[in-house]
């Protein structure tokens, strides 16, 4: 069965806590998250990803690209700029299907 995980500092996933999601990984301030995701992308077990725009930016390029083209688990970058297109793109990504449509 698919998982959602969240992955981020303390703020980030604070929110996902107190709506009950299980399967967070907190990163300390000034941890890499590297190493996190190597391991998440490696397990196969999630089918979603989501992280801060703070937590992304850590990954070098190549995990960057990676978590951006990845299927599986799809990632899901969530940032005070975030625009309703990359949001929609995503969705449509995680489920295969456009709802956003008009």
């Amino acid at each position: 069965m698919s998982e959602v995980i969240i992955l981020g500092g303390s703020d980030f996933v604070l929110g996902f806590k107190l709506v009950g999601i299980k399967n967070i990984i907190e990163l300390e301030e000034e941890e890499d998250p590297s190493k996190k995701v190597d391991e998440i992308l490696d397990q196969g077990k999630s089918g979603i990803l989501v992280t801060d725009q703070r937590t992304f930016e850590k990954l070098d390029h190549d995990m960057q690209r990676d978590l951006e083209d990845s299927v599986r688990p799809v990632a899901i970058i969530l940032s005070e700029e975030s625009n309703q297109e990359n949001l929609r793109r995503m969705i449509t990504k995680a489920i295969g299907v456009d709802v956003l449509n008009k």
